[in-house]
């Protein structure tokens, strides 16, 4: 520090005159005094050590991790519209399609022929050696096992309704029935005839062979290469069915 030489006042760096008495400060002060201050300016404070970091308050992490969670839960909500979107468009893409198959349903049929059905006498000559005399057991009347359901309703028409034949759904034709396989093809061919009563049935073609409950069985010549059977209710005659032997 440099002093007035002429009242002692302290120097300030670079001053030229005294600010007290107004003096004039020696050149040679000047530049020792701005010298030595600059000095003094660029000499690092060895003593001083940098003030250590404040610590971040817990405030501001729970603050973030709040802002994460409620990140965290909008994506979530976002995904789970996303999925429940995607599956109402797709039930929706559904339900035309079925509504278009069942249409195509409705006109297949409306373009099916008439029903034809077809009539035949069981207490008949005819029917005793046409049918229960003789191997008919691959069809009969223009039904035969294997025809495809298309075949049978483009040649017979739409089926008169359907009726439950041991356990078979059977569509009916007049005194005709046909059952259809998962393929839709005829797996059973049946004469299902008209108020028949099991007295009258027997008394024009004899008692069976064999019973099974309510079923019955003419197989009088194990020879030949077909079985007669019987569905009966207990009272009425449901439906005659020739098959392989058995």
């Amino acid at each position: 520090m440099k002093y007035c030489t002429h009242c002692g006042k302290p120097l300030e760096p670079g001053e030229k005159f005294c600010s007290k008495c107004g003096a004039k400060v020696p050149e040679e002060d000047r530049v020792q005094h701005s010298s030595s201050n600059n000095n003094r300016r660029r000499e690092p404070n060895r003593s001083q050590r940098p003030a250590p970091q404040k610590q971040k308050p817990a405030w501001l992490f729970a603050l973030i991790g709040f802002v994460i969670a409620l990140l965290i839960a909008g994506i979530g909500y976002a995904a789970y519209n996303a999925y429940q979107n995607k599956n109402a468009e797709h039930h929706h893409s559904d339900q035309p399609a079925s509504s278009e198959q069942n249409q195509s349903n409705t006109n297949k049929e409306s373009e099916l022929p008439e029903t034809q059905p077809v009539s035949v006498d069981v207490n008949s000559d005819s029917f005793s050696e046409n049918y229960m005399n003789s191997d008919n057991s691959n069809g009969y009347e223009g039904f035969y096992i294997g025809d495809s359901k298309d075949s049978i309703e483009n040649s017979h028409g739409k089926p008169e309704g359907t009726m439950d034949i041991n356990g078979n759904e059977a569509h009916l034709y007049g005194n005709m029935a046909v059952s259809y396989d998962n393929n839709e093809q005829v797996d059973h061919v049946f004469v299902v005839p008209s108020d028949m009563t099991t007295d009258a049935f027997t008394d024009f073609h004899n008692t069976p062979n064999e019973t099974r409950g309510d079923t019955w069985y003419y197989d009088k010549n194990k020879d030949n290469s077909y079985t007669i059977k019987v569905y009966t209710d207990g009272s009425d005659v449901k439906a005659i069915e020739n098959i392989e032997q058995i």
